[in-house]
Parts: C-alpha cells; structure tokens; sequence
C-alpha cells in the first residue's frame, strides 16, 4: 500500500514558532528564523519557586544551550522548577580593558551564568566616578585618568573592566613676544598646552625656502613653555 505523507519544507527565510511552556500550560510564543540561535529571554515567575531553566523535553532531561542549539523546526521548550535559588557561578565581560575620550561613551556586556541564576541583575559601579561613571554597562568620561568599572551579583561574584580616560588633542596657543616679518634674530615664542608632553614645531625659512622642525618638550605643569627659535640652528 502507498501511504500519503506529509512534507513540510522550509526555506532558508522561513520562520516558524518557538513555545514556551510549563507542564502543558504555554507561557509565551515566538516566530524565529530556521537555523537561527535563540535569545534568551526574561526569566519567567512562578509563586513558591525558583525558574531552572530550558529544556527540550517534557521529561526535564535535555537542556537547551542558547549558545549552540539551532532552531530545526517548530520547537517546545519547557521550563524547569526548583525549590532552592540557584546561585550566581560566574560574570563574563566582553572585554576586560578600553580607552574614551572624555565625554564620550562606550558600552560593557555582561552575561551571567548560569543565564537562569536567582537574583541575576548586574550592580555596576565604578572604582573613581570623578573620572568615569557607569550606568546599566555605559561608561561615560569624566576626566583624564583611569578607573575600575565593576559587574557584581547581588551575591558578590563580579568582574571587572579598566577603563582609561583621555583628553581630546587640544589647539596650541601660539603667541610671538613681537611681531616678526623678517629677521636674522632668534625669535621667541610662548606655547601653552597642558595636555601634550612633546611638540613638533614647522617652520618655512623663506629666504632658502627650506622646511625645518623642532622637537621640543612641554613643561609638566601645563604652564607657558618660552622656546627661543632660529632658523640657522633648527633642526632639520
């Protein structure tokens, strides 16, 4: 006998439908992309228990890793129960170091494990807010310095990110003691920036048309830095 069967064939745009249930009682439902990863999502509540994750089968046996898995086709998934809170194991970052520039931003990613953890909301903090704030993984400059930025459990595991605070390239202060339009003399000029160590200086000679540079270094108070210039003697 020739029996009819059903065939479902899915393209690589096709969506199908996630469910999540408890026991036979469907807690939500998504559409998602075949061979897509799933997001996990909020950890659902239940009266007297704490959620124990997502697993594949009725029977609480198979896990499902949000990291690995890939949705083959409509797909169950049931959420497990226990009587105790589970414990925070570890905070990873998405990074441990980073630079900004004052007033700008960058953003930290924490992720928790296990994902369905008690208690498991992020406490940011940082170790100097005078040169860095933090606010739910946004970090903002403050000022020039360094700081340590904290992800902490409510339980106490945490992680920690450096973070170093820059100055943005300031214009230098250029301002000659008299006007000069062409002389045989040294000429003096008075800089002031208070965020570079060193200078470049260029300068033309027009009378040889040749092009010269000084090296020269700042003063470590950010005060006026006095450099004598001739054009005989720079350096080419």
């Amino acid at each position: 006998d020739i029996h009819n069967a059903a065939i479902k064939a899915y393209s690589c745009y096709d969506y199908v439908k996630v469910n999540y249930k408890d026991g036979d009682n469907t807690i939500s439902n998504i559409d998602t992309l075949i061979s897509s990863l799933l997001d996990i999502p909020e950890n659902p509540k239940k009266d007297g228990f704490y959620f124990a994750g997502w697993y594949k089968d009725k029977n609480l046996t198979t896990p499902w890793d949000f990291e690995t898995d890939k949705i083959r086709g409509e797909t169950t998934l049931y959420a497990k129960w226990s009587d105790s809170p589970i414990p925070v194991e570890s905070i990873t970052l998405n990074s441990t170091s980073g630079g900004i520039l004052t007033g700008d931003t960058i953003e930290v990613k924490a992720s928790i494990k296990p994902y369905y953890a008690t208690g498991n909301g992020i406490l940011w903090s940082s170790s100097i807010p005078s040169v860095a704030t933090v606010e739910s993984g946004v970090i903002t400059g403050i000022k020039k310095g360094s700081a340590i930025i904290s992800a902490s459990s409510e339980s106490g595991i945490s992680a920690e990110f450096t973070i170093n605070v820059y100055n943005p390239m300031t214009s230098v202060q250029l301002g000659l003691q008299k006007p000069v339009f062409s002389t045989t003399d040294n000429v003096l000029i008075s800089i002031i920036c208070p965020e570079a160590k060193y200078f470049v200086i260029h300068f033309t000679d027009s009378k040889s048309n040749h092009y010269y540079t000084r090296n020269i270094e700042n003063t470590t108070d950010g005060s006026v830095k006095n450099v004598s210039l001739s054009p005989l003697s720079a350096d080419n």
